[in-house]
């Protein structure tokens, strides 16, 4: 039985700017995302019907809907059975279930041997969802549109992320439905430059998610959270539509401090290189 494994990376947010809300609805955007050595992992298999497996209950089963395009569009007859084993906590804002879209979409063309163009897979990634063409190849980018235009960029020089899992969920679609774009007047372009030439120290005190007022005032939970974080180290942000909170190179003495808010996760982690 030939059964193929796919590791699925989460993703960071670090600068994400709104730039307007477009005509289909969706909006504008323009990030600087990077992998993280964070994963899920899926083992698909030739089966006698469509079946997906999880360690954990998953709602929005992209999973299933990347092997039923891949059927759609004539690429398989056959059916194909997947095995989620979750790590990457749910609706924490750090792209698992986009992640496991796109280790699906790899898995399934290595599975039957198909080497379908980048152009295809692309295209199958972009068709069920905004982040799923970061997912797919997990290499330091701007991402712009909608989420679905990548450039590829340098790794920068993080020594350490540290992850802050909060116990509540932050809903997506209020926190884009209350959001305020006008006045924007973010320098995306200036945070760029800093990334790109490593000044990590002032590239960290700039970076800003243009979600992250909205979220404050949608979710008190997450608001009172965030308050006391950033009591603890100003330079806390937050990821995507959170509610994931992250520090960079963060110091001895607020890791420790860190242990001691009630209910919240903590992983330390680097880049997947």
């Amino acid at each position: 039985m030939n059964l193929i494994k796919e590791k699925a990376y989460a993703k960071l947010n670090l600068d994400l700017h709104v730039l307007s809300k477009r005509n289909d609805g969706f909006h504008e955007l323009k990030s600087i995302v990077i992998p993280l050595d964070f994963y899920d992992e899926i083992y698909l298999e030739i089966h006698h019907e469509n079946e997906v497996i999880s360690n954990v209950p998953i709602k929005n089963n992209l999973i299933l809907k990347v092997i039923e395009e891949f059927q759609d569009r004539g690429h398989i007859n056959d059916k194909v059975k997947a095995t989620l084993y979750k790590k990457i906590p749910l609706a924490s804002g750090l792209g698992g279930g986009s992640a496991d879209a796109a280790a699906t979409i790899r898995g399934i063309d290595r599975l039957f041997d198909l080497n379908l163009p980048n152009k295809e897979l692309e295209d199958i990634a972009n068709s069920l969802g905004s982040d799923i063409l970061f997912c797919l190849y997990n290499k330091p980018a701007i991402i712009s549109g909608r989420g679905d235009s990548l450039e590829f960029i340098s790794y920068p020089k993080f020594d350490l992320i540290t992850l802050i899992v909060l116990p509540t969920f932050n809903s997506t679609a209020e926190i884009f439905k209350n959001l305020t774009i006008s006045n924007n007047l973010y320098n995306f372009d200036h945070q760029l430059s800093l990334y790109l030439s490593n000044n990590i120290k002032e590239y960290q005190k700039g970076i800003r998610n243009d979600l992250l007022k909205s979220a404050l005032t949608t979710n008190n939970i997450f608001h009172n959270y965030y308050e006391r974080i950033k009591v603890i180290d100003s330079n806390v942000k937050m990821t995507g539509s959170g509610p994931t909170l992250y520090l960079i190179n963060p110091s001895k003495k607020t890791k420790e401090m860190l242990k001691k808010v009630e209910n919240i996760q903590l992983f330390d982690l680097k880049m997947k290189k």
